[in-house]
């Protein structure tokens, strides 16, 4: 776990090398957003549902609450309580 540590600590100091803390900062705070919101990022929404009251089935399965374009019949289930 150190040796990571060092590595990260090494990798970021030649990333940022004399720029000042608050721009290097800034810089990533930039960079992390923008891979957020690319097309591959977290915050791709791959669909919107909205759940029932009660148990919601997920899964490929034509019968489910929230059906998936593949994977599993069932892949999980979702229980929204009021």
């Amino acid at each position: 776990m150190m040796s990571r540590l060092i590595i990260f600590v090494f990798a970021a100091a030649c990333a940022f090398g004399d720029m000042p803390y608050q721009a290097s900062i800034e810089q990533w705070r930039q960079q992390r957003e923008a891979g957020l919101k690319a097309d591959g990022g977290w915050l791709t929404v791959a669909g919107l549902i909205w759940l029932k009251d009660g148990v919601n089935v997920a899964g490929s399965d034509a019968s489910s609450d929230i059906v998936l374009p593949r994977g599993p019949a069932k892949t999980g289930v979702f229980e929204w309580r009021i």
